[in-house]
């Protein structure tokens, strides 16, 4: 298990594209940004189990990998989120069940052969490791969806994710960041945003 520590902020809707990787090249020098597209399905019960428990699973597909991911529920405050992270490499494009009874962190109330896919988001990430002050820090910029069905939510997000050193360093840097472009820190998660669309919808069918 690692512990993902991260800060999300939210773009305004009038700053351009341009100005956020101006401002975000301006920091890296003469590291680029690389772009990498992320398809992540996300899985639940049909009566959102996971959900109620402040559980996210998915499926990420990356560069030809599929990832399995379990996310604990943690604490987000002012932007800044902690929780437990698990992650599998998968040979196949379908959810491994015996890594998840096997995980301590599993739910053992819920039937794993229960679960099924809810929702996407799936985005573009711009991303680089940035040295900021004593610290490594893995910063990216997130263009995209949640989809559910024939709906979308659009997603455009500054991610910071603490990787070594201290963590007000990442608090910092959002800070700096703040100053150059009009961002409000996030406690929204992509995969609470997902569940908020599906939810959405499924009040206007009953």
């Amino acid at each position: 298990m690692a512990i993902e520590i991260e800060m999300k902020l939210a773009v305004k809707e009038h700053i351009t594209d341009a100005a956020v990787e101006s401002v975000l090249s301006s920091l890296l020098g003469d590291k680029a940004l690389q772009e990498t597209p992320l398809r992540n399905i996300y899985y639940d019960t049909n009566d959102l189990v996971l959900n109620k428990s402040r559980i996210a699973l998915r499926i990420r597909h990356k560069n030809g990998r599929c990832i399995q991911t379990l996310k604990t529920k943690g604490e987000s405050i002012n932007g800044l989120h902690r929780r437990g992270e698990w992650e599998w490499d998968l040979i196949e494009d379908a959810l491994d069940l015996k890594l998840l009874k096997a995980c301590d962190a599993w739910p053992r109330s819920v039937d794993v052969h229960m679960l099924m896919p809810v929702f996407e988001t799936n985005f573009v990430r711009l991303v680089s490791k940035l040295h900021w002050q004593k610290s490594e820090i893995e910063l990216a910029y997130d263009l995209g969806s949640v989809i559910v069905g024939s709906s979308k939510a659009s997603i455009r997000e500054i991610e910071l994710e603490f990787l070594s050193g201290q963590e007000s360093d990442l608090l910092s840097l959002a800070q700096c960041l703040q100053q150059k472009l009009e961002l409000k820190a996030d406690d929204v998660s992509k995969a609470e945003r997902g569940y908020q669309l599906f939810l959405r919808g499924s009040d206007k069918k009953s």
